[in-house]
């Protein structure tokens, strides 16, 4: 049954467009038949996408989970699996409930189990969708159970509690979250820091959060938000934090490693009476004891001297032979700390780039800036074992086993180190692809609960592998074949007694997986994802023509089988276009080329002017097909004949003096010989280009601004309507402008999406524009007013998208392949 709570008491009549009646509407009627045991209307209701949308979009969802649990309803459970494994693309608050409808019927109409919930749902809806005719390109999607979106800047760093019930995200405008991952809900919020929180932890003895950027500790209570929080300043590039097993003292590591307790009190380590002793002598940096002891040295020296009448060898023996003695100790003994630390009192001065405390919190594991893998007492600080294998490379990250017999250390160049604390001897040691993918966030590392697995990934991929003993009996478990994330992986740790793994990406989406369910021959059946850059129907609409990386698809049906690959040795292709007799081709290189093809993928001819490491980034195919135009990375177009002879080349002026740019990014041919150029510039520039003689003039700029808010975007894409007169530009802030005419004083936002446009293409008869952005979304609007007409979201970086010549189909490249969906109408 369900459990809901009823609304605020307010008439039925209130219209439905309002989010308040529309809240009260749903709970309502929720409520009512939960009390009455109607179980026709829960049932309906349970199986209606228009109504778990609508309620997916309110501020307040309710126990989504719980609520989508009923027993007995009729595919209930298939748009249960897409709801909760697809949570971080549905809005919750949102805009317009008719997204999150498009990303439930894009889900269900891509399997087999969900065509009659389709059907049932595309008669009340009221809306347009996008249905797929392909199966969608969702690498992502094996063993993938649930995800959740953060919201918010990028997720910079994250805490799991219980096992997965809750989480803690660090965000990198400086604000940290708690949530019910249960719920899917977000129950506490603070914006306690300017900067970028680079590391988050909880107390396991009250709960409290602390969090950390490069200026400051914070300890906050959500328990009680009113109450100030505790600080110290703490600075550090990139720091640590992590409180013990017993949340008694919080560790701060960056240069060295601080102690704290848990009002932020700076403490020590109990160091042994010998080490005391020592750092009594010798003192510690910057006490001045040391320089006050050899005043001492001196003075005792010169006064036994004194007492004793020696003579003046003897005498300067006295004096300076103690002296020099302790002064030279003195020396060698901050030296000898540095070069070989036997207590982390002595490693203040050394950067730690990973530490953690073992589970039952009497070791501390630290990883130095020399690659040394260290074990220290947590007590005392003292150094119980230095591992004869070193590591390399920046950002490392460390896991201790459950049973704290085992340390796994992977460093920022993907080597993987697991270790034996008792013997010391390396029990694995392995190297993982993608250090370059990785980047600055490096690699992560996490042990099962119960010991037998490890997960280790960085970038976009995430492994599991088999640890000891259990890796003949887990050959289920892949070792090398991935799951697979959208952006840089931040966090990864194992939940629910280990048969699941949670991630967390850069990009605010949590993701778990069912890992123990998936099969290595499963995976590697699956053909990898291509990143493919732009796409464009054929005249015919019987096949398309593809631009991505080498050995992706270069010309394919519309069936979805590929007739031609993008050969290796061509590189990566930016661009394409496809003559308008439908027989050849042009693409857009990342070499320096442009390069012409037959329509079964033969190569017809390379046109070059200009170094190798320029890229095209944008190719067009004139109306008439006798002119090829080419937008490069310099910030220069270039047209050449068919023939190959190069008729023209000018300066956009979209690289100015002082600004950094990537140089022309768009094109869009017009009427009357007119050209638009765009280029992660807020102008978009319009030259007219004489096909005689091959003569440019610039006619006028268009600055993609509205109102009082200049400078709104760069503008990275551009389209025009198919008789010419209307201009679209798209820009990096989300807004779509139109201009009629092209009159400067014309322009008006069309359509704003929640992130950058990547891509504009208008419908054959100019009625409707299709916009793609960065994030995913893709968007069918009314072209004379913004209107949407269908929307959806993806889990890819969508980079394009293209009209099919009837007006039905839409081709949309992305970083996982192409998109290839069909506009319906209910």
């Amino acid at each position: 049954m369900l459990t809901m709570h009823a609304g605020p008491g307010r008439g039925m009549g209130t219209q439905m467009d309002d989010a308040a009646s529309v809240e009260f509407a749903l709970r309502e009627v929720l409520l009512r038949a939960d009390r009455s045991g109607d179980h026709e209307t829960l049932a309906r209701l349970g199986r209606s996408v228009q109504y778990w949308a609508r309620r997916l979009s309110l501020a307040d969802v309710g126990d989504v989970d719980h609520d989508v649990a009923m027993d007995g309803v009729p595919g209930l459970a298939v748009i249960r699996d897409v709801i909760l494994r697809h949570r971080h693309l549905i809005r919750s608050p949102d805009k317009d409930w008719r997204v999150n409808a498009g990303v439930i019927m894009l889900q269900l109409s891509a399997r087999p189990d969900g065509a009659d919930l389709v059907h049932a749902a595309e008669k009340a809806l009221g809306t347009g969708w996008l249905h797929s005719t392909l199966p969608l390109p969702a690498p992502a999607d094996q063993g993938l159970v649930r995800t959740l979106s953060l919201g918010g800047d990028g997720v910079q760093s994250v805490k799991v509690l219980g096992d997965g019930e809750r989480l803690v995200s660090g965000h990198s405008d400086g604000s940290v979250a708690v949530w019910d991952l249960r719920r899917g809900q977000c129950v506490a919020r603070r914006q306690g820091h300017s900067g970028p929180l680079w590391s988050v932890d909880v107390s396991p003895a009250d709960g409290r959060v602390t969090t950390a950027d490069s200026e400051r500790i914070e300890v906050w209570d959500p328990a009680r938000p009113e109450a100030p929080p505790v600080t110290t300043e703490a600075r550090g590039a990139m720091v640590k934090i992590a409180y013990d097993p017993a949340g008694l003292r919080l560790m701060h590591v960056e240069k060295g490693i601080r102690l704290y307790d848990a009002d932020l009190t700076e403490t020590t380590f109990d160091a042994p009476l010998s080490f005391r002793l020592l750092n009594r002598l010798f003192g510690s940096k910057g006490d001045g004891s040391f320089i006050r002891n050899q005043s001492v040295i001196l003075a005792a020296s010169v006064l036994a001297n004194y007492l004793l009448g020696l003579e003046s060898v003897l005498s300067a023996v006295l004096i300076f032979g103690p002296l020099g003695c302790y002064s030279l100790a003195g020396m060698l003994w901050p030296f000898a700390c540095w070069r070989r630390p036997l207590n982390l009192e002595h490693a203040k001065s050394t950067w730690i780039t990973a530490a953690g405390y073992s589970p039952r919190g009497e070791s501390i594991a630290t990883v130095d800036g020399r690659g040394r893998i260290q074990l220290w007492c947590a007590r005392t600080g003292r150094l119980r074992k230095t591992f004869r294998r070193r590591v390399a490379g920046l950002r490392p990250a460390l896991s201790f086993a459950p049973d704290g017999k085992r340390l796994a250390v992977i460093d920022g160049d993907g080597e993987l180190v697991v270790a034996d604390f008792e013997s010391g001897r390396v029990e694995v040691a392995e190297v993982l692809d993608g250090a370059d993918e990785a980047g600055l966030l490096g690699f992560r590392v996490a042990h099962a609960q119960d010991g037998k697995f490890l997960a280790v990934g960085g970038g976009t991929k995430l492994y599991v592998r088999p640890l000891g003993a259990s890796r003949d009996a887990s050959a289920d478990v892949p070792l090398r074949v991935p799951l697979h994330l959208r952006t840089s992986l931040v966090h990864v740790e194992f939940i629910d007694n280990a048969d699941r793994i949670l991630a967390a990406d850069i990009d605010s989406t949590v993701r778990i997986w069912d890992y123990r369910g998936q099969t290595e021959q499963h995976q590697a059946a699956e053909s990898p994802a291509r990143f493919t850059r732009d796409a464009e129907f054929s005249p015919d609409g019987t096949w398309l023509a593809v631009a991505g990386e080498p050995g992706g698809p270069l010309v394919c049906r519309s069936d979805g089988s590929v007739k031609a690959v993008v050969p290796e040795v061509t590189g990566l292709l930016n661009s394409v276009s496809i003559a308008p007799d439908g027989t050849w081709l042009a693409t857009g290189c990342a070499d320096g080329r442009v390069r012409l093809w037959l329509a079964n993928g033969y190569l017809l001819a390379t046109l070059a002017d200009g170094p190798e490491d320029m890229s095209y980034f944008a190719v067009r195919i004139a109306g008439d097909g006798d002119r090829i135009i080419a937008g490069a990375g310099d910030g220069t177009v270039r047209v050449w004949g068919r023939d190959g002879t190069l008729r023209a080349r000018f300066s956009s002026g979209i690289q100015t003096e002082g600004e950094i740019s990537l140089g022309v990014q768009a094109l869009a041919e017009l009427g009357g010989g007119a050209l638009a150029v765009a280029g992660w510039h807020e102008d978009v520039g319009i030259w007219t280009i004489n096909g005689a003689d091959g003569t440019v003039s610039k006619r006028s700029s268009l600055t993609h601004w509205t109102g009082e808010r200049p400078r709104r975007g760069a503008v990275g894409s551009l389209a025009a309507s198919p008789d010419g007169t209307l201009l679209v530009s798209g820009a990096t802030d989300g807004t779509v402008m139109a201009w009629p005419g092209m009159d400067p004083d014309d322009g008006r936002a069309l359509v704003t999406l929640d992130s950058s446009i990547t891509g504009l293409s208008f419908s054959p008869d100019g009625t409707m524009l299709a916009a793609v952005s960065q994030g995913g979304e893709i968007g069918v609007f009314s072209a004379a007013d913004g209107r949407p007409i269908a929307g959806t979201r993806c889990d890819s970086l969508v980079s394009g998208c293209a009209w099919s010549p009837d007006g039905t189909r839409i081709a949309c490249s992305s970083s996982d392949g192409l998109y290839h969906l069909e506009l319906r109408r209910s």
